[in-house]
């Protein structure tokens, strides 16, 4: 992927440096992300913009809309903030995260950009609670519990009522090996 002086040969659309070769034609890591945009929405059967539409939805600053993280063309530098392209249900396209667009889909309409800045809904009750009703889950793209501290309560007062000979069982075990110590 390299010119005959040496340097990296221009990508085929632009004059940046190519990185990835698509086909027979090498591109910026950019233009190789808006092919593979265009080929996803054609797969999906949804509207595919040409590039220059794509080119006039970069936001500057280069930040996703929905968590004012730092996004990125390349899945290599960061999967959850590679840029993607969302199809609003209204019609609307827009490049957000990949994280952000995942949580848009599992939000009835449009409302995923209704919710103010630190809250979340709750994946059990659909309410939009401040980011405080959640608890914390480092393991997760936004660090909470995807149900409310409520929901997630309610829901482990259930599991204990139909399990209850296991619950009591773990309990024992538990009280056992504290004594033991």
């Amino acid at each position: 992927m390299s010119k005959k002086d040496g340097g990296p040969a221009p990508c085929a659309w632009c004059d940046r440096p190519s990185h990835i070769r698509q086909g027979r034609i090498l591109l910026c890591a950019m233009h190789y992300r808006f092919s593979s945009m265009r080929t996803r929405a054609t797969r999906d059967g949804k509207y595919v913009p040409t590039r220059d539409e794509i080119e006039s939805l970069i936001p500057s600053p280069f930040v996703c809309i929905g968590c004012s993280r730092e996004m990125n063309w390349l899945r290599s530098d960061g999967a959850s903030t590679q840029v993607t392209l969302q199809h609003d249900r209204s019609g609307k396209l827009r490049l957000i995260c990949l994280g952000c667009n995942t949580r848009h889909a599992h939000h009835p309409d449009d409302s995923y950009y209704d919710v103010p800045d630190g809250h979340k809904r709750c994946g059990r009750c659909d309410r939009v609670l401040s980011r405080e009703h959640f608890a914390v889950d480092k393991s997760r793209a936004v660090g909470l519990k995807a149900w409310c501290r409520k929901c997630s309560h309610d829901s482990h007062t259930e599991w204990r009522k139909k399990n209850r000979d296991h619950y009591n069982a773990k309990q024992r075990e538990g009280r056992a090996r504290r004594s033991a110590k």
